[in-house]
């Protein structure tokens, strides 16, 4: 799938590179894995997590699997400022005119797939994620700092109830790694061409990751969970395989998070808070916290909440056979909460099938709404 991802990841990088900002990259680390239902609720995920997205937020809650369910294809496309395409397209061979008309602009583009298999305990899957940052830094010397990486491997976990309520599990990937970052001072973005760029970002290299995760389910009417996950354990290093220099490395991250699952008529409310990013002292507690809602109906989920001081709010929607979510919510680019916001704007198309051995039957999506409705009845 990444050589499907490729060829438009350096198209993306030119427009990365003629629509930027003034401002250092952001503090907060990037997320490589996104998905677009977390996003719509504040980011915050690690307790509710479910099926292949255990794998890649908390591997504890695969103990939860009730079924099999197969996820054929997760395939979501991001952007930030959506009049960032219809000012690339009045792009003028004067460059410091370009410049000037796209300076204090940001942009971002993300891209992934993903197909998997979960069973009871159990999951698997192979996925592709790309992303890509273009900042204008440095205002005494102007330069644009170019940040891309393709990610795609395979993941694999398990989950197990130890005691009752109280789960542990573990998720391990293979990742093989492309990109890395680039400066191009101004004064020689007119001479630079393709070939430059490959010889800067074109870095190959691989790596393993592990993921392990605690949650505790109180068995009341709200079901209160508490998690606690432990990402990329040690650090998740590449080692270089082809190009200048070996891949970003992904920093350990501790998340802790609590949700509630609260019935009602036709609907369940689920409210998550969680704290992430608590082994880094370098960033504040604003961007540190988030929090999220969603509100899920039988064909209908609304979702809201914060991140990094944001609003965040999200849709998804059941069509048959298919899933569509759609989410916006916004990415600090500054040193604090609050100092400059990055608008951000995800789509996620989903075909995902399941059966339910507690009824005998396979079941489409919204699967886990469809029970808890079966079971009021």
């Amino acid at each position: 799938m990444s050589i499907v991802i490729k060829p438009f990841l350096f198209l993306l990088l030119i427009l990365a590179v003629l629509t930027a900002q003034e401002m250092s990259f952001a503090r907060t680390p990037a997320d490589r894995y996104l998905s677009v239902r977390a996003l719509g609720m504040g980011n915050a995920y690690t307790p509710i997590a479910k099926n292949t997205e255990a794998l890649f937020f908390n591997p504890a809650n695969l103990a939860s699997n009730n079924g099999v369910n197969l996820t054929a294809l997760k395939f979501h496309l991001g952007v930030d400022g959506v009049e960032a395409a219809s000012d690339a397209k009045n792009f003028k061979s004067d460059i410091a005119q370009t410049i000037r008309q796209f300076y204090g602009k940001e942009i971002w583009v993300g891209a992934g797939a993903l197909s998997g298999i979960s069973f009871p305990n159990f999951a698997f899957a192979v996925y592709d994620s790309a992303n890509i940052n273009g900042i204008l830094s440095n205002p005494a010397l102007p330069t644009f700092s170019v940040d891309v990486v393709n990610d795609y491997g395979g993941a694999l976990g398990f989950g197990f109830e130890l005691v009752p309520g109280f789960k542990w599990g573990l998720s391990a990937k293979k990742i093989w790694r492309f990109g890395g970052s680039m400066d191009v001072p101004v004064s020689s973005l007119a001479t630079l061409d393709d070939q430059i760029i490959r010889q800067q970002l074109e870095n190959h290299g691989n790596g393993y990751s592990l993921d392990t995760g605690l949650a505790f389910t109180v068995p009341t009417l709200v079901k209160p969970t508490l998690s606690f996950t432990v990402r990329d354990v040690g650090n998740t290093k590449f080692a270089l395989t082809k190009g200048l220099h070996a891949p970003p490395t992904d920093k350990q991250e501790m998340i802790a998070g609590i949700s509630l699952e609260i019935p009602g008529p036709l609907m369940t409310i689920t409210p998550v808070l969680e704290g992430r990013y608590l082994d880094d002292t370098s960033l504040t507690l604003g961007q540190k916290i988030n929090a999220g809602l969603e509100v899920q109906l039988p064909a209908l989920a609304l979702r809201g909440g914060f991140h990094q001081g944001y609003w965040t709010a999200g849709v998804g929607m059941n069509l048959g056979i298919l899933m569509l979510d759609v989410a916006s919510y916004g990415v600090e680019m500054g040193e604090y909460p609050g100092q400059k916001e990055d608008r951000r704007y995800v789509l996620e198309l989903t075909i995902d099938f399941g059966y339910d051995y507690s009824s005998g039957s396979f079941l489409g999506l919204n699967k886990e709404n469809r029970s808890r409705l079966k079971q009021r009845r």
